[in-house]
């Protein structure tokens, strides 16, 4: 979109309606671009080849059907992204509450093999899954980092 702006200076001619003066010679007018920080399609022009334009006035009005379509799909984006930031958030309390159960059968087994009431092969399984669940639950940490 381009506009041209004439800057005229004379002295009032006699018979000439005001704004305008008659006389002989060269008019030199001065180009400016118009330029928008994002590429579109014109939707609209308001003003005419010739017309006056003041400091700020509309000229053009840019077509925003696609970037209305980009700020909805990224909107709709952050609504998933906080989805899933709630469901690992979810997923952390779950995985903390079995590892804090893991934890307490590991420590009542330890107990009960220091008696010699279960077998080091059972307070073995117990540490392990122990160790599975306080594993999960720091993957379920990562999983909420991730979604932030």
């Amino acid at each position: 979109v381009a506009a041209v702006v004439v800057g005229l200076r004379a002295s009032r001619t006699p018979g000439a309606p005001d704004g305008f003066a008659i006389g002989n010679g060269r008019i030199e007018a001065t180009t400016y671009d118009v330029a928008t920080n994002r590429a579109g399609r014109v939707a609209e022009v308001q003003v005419r080849e010739g017309d006056l334009v003041e400091q700020g006035q509309v000229l053009a009005r840019i077509d925003t059907t696609e970037l209305l379509a980009q700020k909805a799909e990224a909107e709709a984006a952050i609504g998933r992204a906080r989805e899933v930031e709630h469901l690992a958030v979810a997923r952390v309390a779950e995985r903390e509450s079995e590892a804090k159960l893991a934890r307490i059968q590991l420590e009542r087994t330890r107990q009960l093999a220091e008696r010699s009431v279960v077998s080091q092969q059972q307070l073995d399984e117990i540490g392990a899954r122990a160790e599975t669940a306080g594993a999960s639950r720091r993957g379920a940490e990562e999983e909420v980092h991730a979604a932030k």
